[in-house]
């Protein structure tokens, strides 16, 4: 069996169930085009939850992994600094830890937020601007607006 021979049986077959059937050449290519309506959002939907689960593996595998680091420790003039920030702010007081782990401040926490500081924060000239820089982000709500967006882009 040549291929010319392959491709001229495959033609016989495809009219034979197209007669069969009583379906015209637009009806196939309207089923063909429903099929891929029905199987597009189901990869769409696929690939948005592998994405959400793998931003959100990352950033708990990134806490897990960073969290044997931070050390919740009192520093009198750091938490008086955090606490006038926040008053004048209109914020509950924020909890801070530090770590040895980072080299610059972040904020953690979609529910239960916390400022991660380097451990030598005080020999940073202005720390306390630095300091109200992190509490401005959890005042605009930027994880909240982060994750929103992570989820939109996702979308």
């Amino acid at each position: 069996h040549t291929p010319y021979f392959t491709s001229i049986i495959q033609i016989v077959c495809i009219n034979i169930y197209i007669t069969s059937c009583n379906i015209s050449c637009c009806n196939i290519k309207n089923n063909f085009l429903s099929d891929i309506y029905h199987v597009l959002p189901k990869i769409w939907i696929t690939i948005t939850i592998l994405l959400l689960a793998y931003n959100l593996f990352m950033y708990i595998n990134f806490l897990s992994r960073e969290k044997k680091y931070f050390c919740k420790v009192y520093n009198k003039e750091i938490d008086f600094i955090i606490s006038n920030i926040c008053n004048i702010l209109g914020l509950n007081k924020v909890d801070y830890k530090f770590s040895d782990s980072i080299t610059t401040p972040m904020v953690v926490g979609l529910f239960k937020k916390s400022i991660i500081l380097p451990s030598d924060i005080t020999s940073i000239e202005n720390y306390d601007m630095v300091l109200k820089h992190e509490i401005v982000h959890i005042k605009n709500k930027d994880i909240e607006c982060k994750f929103l967006f992570v989820l939109n882009f996702e979308l």
